[in-house]
């Protein structure tokens, strides 16, 4: 076990809202892909995080330019859509996914952690803002500040704070083709810059492909660029892989995939089939 000494726990508000997220889910939700807390304790100055070990992250293993066969691959991405799959039938979004946030053991086991910005669909109990309408109700709205820069949705980056588990969903496929091409998609420097990018891969908004971009609080038009085909730029993988990774990188989130929907993809079902996690090759590193 790993404890993690947390310092600074205390705000004007009481507990610091990012750790009571983190550890509202890591509780609530026992499933093998997601990190798990296994204790709590408190000592005068700190709270004692009781964890699970991991020995690396997604990002040093991709960093690291580790070669993956297509099975490895797979299982790897199916352990990943698991844990999401389960955390959106909580009804929570991680709403910071990136190969970071995603930890693998020696065993093989691959967990989602790092749960400080989550929070319940269209209701965060803990910080997002709650307003009135015109009619006196409480409305939420959610931030658009999440989310790792690389790894963000475009409707976040154009400031929507309405959103749901989509969102996750276009992280995972930048997690997809970054584990395919051992770099990143979408590295952008600012948020205009990343826009820029996702624009010239997947053509700039419009009526057909995208037609509430121009209603967002931060839209801004774009030099016109068409979309462009992905078998140019992943060129040694299959048309059923291809075909799944596009459905998470869809500019209008109402067409992404879910991770339930992807898991039952023929991508999957397909030969060579995902290895067993005791075949993943990360016991000697």
């Amino acid at each position: 076990m790993k404890i993690n000494k947390i310092s600074n726990y205390i705000d004007e508000c009481g507990i610091n809202f990012v750790l009571l997220r983190e550890i509202k889910i890591m509780k609530e939700i026992k499933h093998t892909n997601i990190m798990t807390a296994l204790d709590l304790y408190c000592e005068k100055d700190y709270i004692n995080l009781v964890m699970e070990i991991m020995d690396y992250d997604l990002a040093k293993i991709i960093n690291r330019k580790i070669l993956l066969t297509d099975s490895q691959k797979k299982c790897i991405l199916l352990q990943i859509l698991n844990g999401l799959n389960v955390l959106h039938k909580y009804y929570f979004m991680h709403r910071d996914l990136s190969p970071a946030n995603i930890f693998i053991n020696k065993k093989g086991e691959v967990k989602i952690a790092d749960f400080g910005l989550s929070s319940k669909y269209g209701f965060d109990m803990y910080s997002d803002r709650l307003s009135k309408d015109r009619y006196g109700r409480r409305t939420v709205n959610l931030t658009s500040k999440v989310v790792t820069l690389w790894y963000r949705a475009p409707e976040l980056l154009m400031g929507s704070n309405k959103y749901n588990s989509s969102i996750d969903m276009w992280s995972f496929g930048c997690i997809f083709a970054e584990l395919l091409l051992q770099k990143a998609l979408f590295p952008g420097e600012n948020e205009i810059d990343q826009l820029g990018k996702i624009f010239f891969l997947l053509g700039t908004p419009s009526e057909n492909n995208w037609p509430e971009a121009i209603y967002l609080p931060l839209y801004t038009e774009f030099t016109k660029s068409n979309k462009k085909d992905f078998k140019n730029i992943f060129k040694i993988e299959d048309d059923d892989c291809i075909d799944l990774l596009m459905s998470f990188l869809k500019l209008n989130s109402h067409e992404r995939i879910t991770a339930e929907e992807a898991l039952n993809h023929k991508y999957f079902f397909n030969d060579p089939l995902p290895c067993d996690i005791s075949q993943l090759p990360f016991n000697d590193l």
